[in-house]
């Protein structure tokens, strides 16, 4: 292989992960409508590079959060052996929460995202098995599916991410997990 490919890769590697860093710290800053002006300039590359690894802002902000979109399926994955499926379901329910305010304003972005790549398949296959698993034992209400919790969470995230008081969010997350109780 010609010595100038090699670079090239290793160049646009290097363009590709600086700008996985460098958004994340702007979207972590700004909030997920920030500019990609400002993220490809404080990258230190043209916007044109920019788009050509990332070809939309929903391709940028879904690779942003691949990692955490893995913790998070990882950590249903390892509840569905916990001994109250409805607890696990919950404890799995505020980690959705958390994440879904990673970047101010993401929650708006999200249900579009969803379904974007295998990561986002791999965590919403997750939260489903473990509400499916909580139905089965009882310990939540049987006539939602995982789009409904899914998206009461994000309703949760979004309601609560501006919230200045600890004790508001926490008080709209419990009301969210309650309405999952078995009637």
């Amino acid at each position: 292989m010609p010595e100038h490919t090699r670079a090239t890769r290793a160049d646009a590697r290097r363009n590709h992960e600086q700008l996985l860093a460098t958004a994340n710290e702007v979207f972590t800053e700004l909030g997920a409508d920030a500019s990609l002006n400002q993220v490809a300039k404080r990258a230190g590359v043209g916007i044109g590079t920019l788009y050509r690894h990332f070809p939309t802002r929903d391709a940028l902000l879904v690779a942003t959060l691949q990692d955490s979109l893995l913790v998070l399926e990882n950590q249903a994955r390892k509840l569905l052996d916990a001994k109250s499926p409805g607890e696990a379901l919950k404890t799995w329910l505020k980690a959705y929460v958390k994440h879904a305010t990673t970047y101010r304003g993401l929650a708006v972005c999200l249900p579009p995202l969803q379904n974007n790549t295998s990561a986002c398949e791999l965590t919403r296959n997750a939260g489903a098995a473990l509400l499916e698993r909580a139905q089965a034992a009882g310990e939540v209400r049987d006539d939602i599916d995982f789009d409904d919790v899914s998206a009461m969470t994000v309703g949760v995230a979004f309601a609560t991410q501006e919230a200045k008081d600890a004790t508001r969010r926490k008080r709209v997350l419990t009301l969210f997990l309650d309405s999952l109780e078995p009637r």
